[in-house]
């Protein structure tokens, strides 16, 4: 189930409806030189920071809108790497390959966000080589449940640090190997791959637990240093940390919005490099009369909160400019609230207006999406807590087909804040993507 172009208005709505602590060693965004339409990029793919090289032995590389997600500051949506099934899914074990020499770096890390079509590659095999030539297997990364879009939640890391050969090696190489595709066209997109690591003979960087996060309630940091008789130092003002700053002793309780940075020094070595971690406190939002929300690039102000279902959960899809939820696959019951800021309303003429669609599934008493209201939620957590009163909306009647909801009256409620919020409510066997 997608929706978007949320709007609340007075009257009738007339619209159409990350802090990096290792260094960059090598970057590829796939913007330049990206090649026609249907067409296989030119080899090697130079990085765009770097001297590294990609090479490919698939039949069908080709180039489709790309990502900022894992993106450099100022990373603009340009192309990507594309592999494909080909004819006769040929491609299926098939490979491309990363020459990465790490020399002067060491805990070498790859990262990349990564998507497949319904009959792309479900797996990216992991091999590396420290002489150039034998490959040795690390991981196999199952992507099959990853979907057609560019979200957050569908991202590879590949972490070598505790591989000791990999640090300072000139013959350093991995490839990745795609199998599981099942038709011709059937593709993964690749963008943003990032290769990071430590200066080499450096004090290694600290590691912050959890990573950047937000957070409803006060948690404790901690920061640890695999480096022996190191003594680490942070802030949380978002300076650079060095020896004149706090002295890590124990765990950080943080209560705010905050950003931790920590960095570790040794006698007679380099200092690490600086880790960072933000996190946000999560509160309850509010806006003015009219509002609107096109999911261009975030869900903006709106909160999304699974009651049932560790597995799925609303996600935005800035392909589409949309909201979306599928079930698939969840194995449970799958409850998800999508709740927009509150707003006051008195009795004045208000609507809310917006599109979905929907695909599979089908509705009755016990499996639904519903739009609903509530005048004591409070904005955060469990919305289950709370009065929520059904309101009547024009959902889609065909298959993969945007329809309007019409203009949903509000006219009738007062509150202080109102929120309003649309449910995903679906049970095994009965999930609507």
């Amino acid at each position: 189930m997608k929706v978007k172009h949320l709007l609340l208005s007075f009257a009738l709505a007339f619209i159409s409806i990350t802090g990096m602590s290792q260094d960059l060693i090598y970057y590829w965004n796939f913007n330049s030189n990206a090649p026609a339409t249907d067409t296989n990029w030119d080899q090697p793919i130079a990085a765009t920071t770097g001297d590294g090289e990609i090479t490919f032995t698939v039949n069908e590389a080709y180039s489709f809108s790309g990502t900022t997600i894992n993106g450099v500051s100022g990373e603009v949506n340009g192309g990507s790497f594309a592999p494909r099934g080909g004819v006769d899914m040929v491609n299926n074990g098939k490979d491309f390959t990363l020459d990465i020499p790490t020399t002067g770096y060491s805990n070498i890390i790859i990262s990349y966000p990564t998507r497949r079509t319904s009959t792309g590659f479900t797996s990216q095999e992991v091999k590396y080589t420290i002489n150039g030539s034998d490959w040795v297997t690390k991981e196999t990364i199952d992507i099959s449940s990853y979907a057609n879009e560019w979200n957050e939640q569908q991202f590879v890391t590949i972490d070598f640090s505790s591989i000791s050969e990999v640090n300072d090696n000139e013959n350093f190489k991995v490839k990745i190997i795609l199998t599981g595709c099942t038709s011709a066209v059937g593709n993964n997109r690749i963008d943003n791959i990032k290769v990071t690591g430590d200066v080499a003979g450096g004090v290694a960087t600290p590691q912050i637990s959890p990573e950047s996060q937000s957070f409803l309630d006060p948690f404790d940091a901690t920061i640890t240093c695999s480096t022996e008789n190191s003594t680490i130092y942070y802030t949380l003002d978002g300076n650079d940390p060095d020896e004149s700053s706090t002295e890590y002793t124990g765990a950080i309780n943080i209560t705010e919005t905050t950003t931790l940075k920590a960095r570790a020094y040794a006698a007679d070595i380099n200092p690490s490099n600086i880790a960072t971690a933000v996190y946000t406190l999560t509160v309850a939002q509010t806006t003015e009369l009219p509002y609107t929300e096109d999911f261009a690039t975030d869900f903006g102000k709106i909160y999304a909160y699974s009651v049932s279902g560790d597995t799925k959960e609303w996600e935005y899809y800035t392909s589409s400019q949309s909201a979306g939820i599928n079930g698939y696959n969840s194995g449970e019951l799958e409850e998800d609230w999508l709740i927009l800021p509150g707003v006051t309303l008195n009795n004045d003429d208000v609507a809310l207006k917006f599109d979905s669609w929907r695909k599979y599934g089908e509705d009755d008493a016990s499996n639904y999406l519903k739009v609903m209201y509530s005048t004591d939620y409070e904005g955060i957590r469990d919305p289950s807590d709370a009065t929520w009163t059904e309101l009547t909306f024009s959902g889609p009647s065909e298959e993969e087909t945007w329809t309007t909801s019409g203009n949903i009256d509000l006219s009738e409620i007062v509150g202080d804040p109102v929120y309003i919020a649309i449910k995903y409510h679906y049970n095994v066997d009965m999930y609507v993507n």
